[in-house]
């Protein structure tokens, strides 16, 4: 995956057009908070239906980056998970335009709760392509629980990101990608029954050091916490 080029002209004419037929740009979510659509992860967003992703070299990006964002879609970010996931291409034109790494090929996802969410992890592909990066955005689902319980499973980007991907970044140039978690809560401790339910694979359980230092073998990981969500001002979960 990550062949195309992303243009940001096409894509802010078509975000025009939908805006002006009153459609809602988060498609996939606005059919299941209708009940058109049972509440679960998209086909195209399921790790179990295909395990593993790829940020491949091509002709269009001879050297492609993998850049994966991982967004908290619990309550407690409020209405921000929207505004964010609607401002996300302009986080790719910043890439292109200014040249931060070379070819970016960037992956959507969200995440939420495995204690008490239906769809704690949404995972996408890696594309450079404006219309493919739209289709994986309009196809998460906002679930907007959690369950109060003082954490989010952010574990389970990170287990995912150092097992089941594979890039010619890391393979060929023995170089890291970029990982980006948009979080506000502290992180549940690794489920290694939770893993194999929600991400199909098996891990013994961990601490959230080892695997920090796990991930950190192939990727650059960085931990967004915007001002305005919930527990943004609290020092222990910035420590943590």
């Amino acid at each position: 995956m990550g062949s195309g080029t992303f243009d940001s002209g096409a894509y802010a004419a078509r975000a025009a057009s939908t805006k002006a037929s009153g459609a809602d740009p988060m498609a996939y979510n606005a059919r299941v908070k209708s009940g058109a659509v049972p509440k679960a992860v998209h086909d195209s967003l399921n790790i179990l239906l295909k395990p593993r992703r790829e940020c491949r070299d091509n002709v269009d990006n001879p050297t492609s980056t993998p850049v994966s964002v991982f967004l908290d879609v619990t309550g407690s970010m409020g209405n921000m998970s929207y505004d964010i996931l609607n401002d996300f291409p302009h986080f790719v034109s910043i890439l292109q335009e200014t040249g931060a790494v070379s070819n970016p090929a960037v992956l959507f996802g969200a995440v939420g709760d495995h204690k008490c969410d239906q769809v704690p992890i949404q995972i996408g592909e890696f594309e450079a392509s404006d219309e493919l990066l739209e289709q994986n955005l309009t196809n998460i689902f906002l679930e907007g629980n959690g369950g109060g319980n003082g954490g989010e499973s952010y574990w389970l980007p990170l287990a995912f990101a150092a097992k089941q991907v594979e890039t010619d970044h890391y393979e060929k140039r023995g170089k890291k990608g970029h990982l980006i978690i948009i979080a506000d809560e502290p992180c549940h401790s690794f489920d290694s029954v939770a893993c194999k339910k929600y991400l199909g694979i098996d891990m013994e359980n961990m601490s959230m050091n080892d695997l920090a230092t796990l991930v950190q073998e192939k990727w650059y990981v960085y931990i967004l916490r915007p001002t305005g969500s919930a527990y943004s001002g609290d020092s222990k979960i910035t420590q943590q």
